[in-house]
């Protein structure tokens, strides 16, 4: 943002000097984003006081690595499987809710319930908590987030098949090429109503995918037994369902969807024809 632009406006006459009153960047973006990015009328507000800046606050390092061993697995340095049940009853959340997934994110964690030391105190730091209380409280601008932001919660859905892709064997992982199908269905049954709902795929008209797609989709991913899906379909399906008419009928097969994609447009209209 190029304030100079209205330096006339912004100085401020100190001991003979002018003195241009600049915002840190990350409260320019919010001021930006509140008035619908309009240069001249977010200058405006900010220096006649209409803008409230956020406050920085220093999460103690201490609290955060308590809050963490209060919910360690044995002596693994993360939290695991019980201690996320545990810690997402704390944070009265349940383990479907979408923002469940967008605090994964925040934390860099790499696989369903699996929660290392390094991303919780990364990320507790970079939401400016060291507490359940004001974790919770983050965790609600979490879910606004992803409510009204397409880029986020892109980040997040691309950030959620990652997690699925980790198989934890002895005292080593590795990496898949592709995610179990019931491990895709149900994040897709979690991720798909509530992005729909909120508007948050990119669309600039209505979607005309509705849960009735939803359950053909997992009904013909279960008819050809598919048993694993690519990253390509993971990453290229949200755009397919933001774009897809409610019978398929523009769907171009010469187009660069998947395979699996252009499978199940066959299979769905021989399925809704028929209904």
């Amino acid at each position: 943002m190029d304030w100079s632009l209205y330096h006339d406006r912004l100085r401020t006459p100190m001991y003979g000097a002018t003195w241009v009153m600049i915002p840190p960047q990350t409260d320019a973006v919010r001021l930006l984003e509140q008035y619908s990015y309009r240069v001249d009328v977010a200058a405006d507000a900010y220096f006649e006081g209409q803008f409230v800046p956020e406050t920085h606050y220093a999460p103690s390092t201490e609290k955060i690595v308590a809050l963490f061993e209060k919910y360690q697995d044995g002596e693994e340095d993360e939290v695991g499987l019980d201690g996320t049940i545990e810690f997402l009853n704390d944070l009265q959340l349940g383990l479907e809710e979408p923002v469940v997934l967008a605090l994964a994110y925040e934390f860099g964690s790499p696989a369903v319930g699996r929660w290392p030391k390094s991303g919780w105190i990364e990320g507790m730091k970079a939401l400016q908590c060291d507490s359940l209380e004001n974790l919770r409280g983050a965790a609600e601008k979490l879910r606004e987030k992803l409510e009204s932001q397409h880029e986020y919660f892109q980040k997040v859905y691309s950030f959620t098949f990652g997690t699925l892709f980790w198989l934890k064997i002895s005292a080593y992982c590795v990496i898949l090429h592709e995610t179990a199908v019931d491990s895709a269905t149900q994040f897709w049954s979690i991720l798909l109503p509530f992005s729909i709902e909120h508007g948050v795929l990119g669309s600039e008209g209505p979607i005309a995918w509705n849960e009735r797609h939803t359950q053909l989709w997992f009904k013909y991913l279960g008819a050809r037994e598919i048993k694993g899906i690519s990253k390509d379909t993971w990453g290229m399906f949200l755009d397919f369902v933001k774009t897809a008419d409610a019978k398929f009928e523009r769907h171009d097969p010469e187009g660069s969807w998947p395979s699996l994609i252009d499978d199940f447009v066959g299979y769905a209209k021989e399925q809704l024809a028929n209904a």
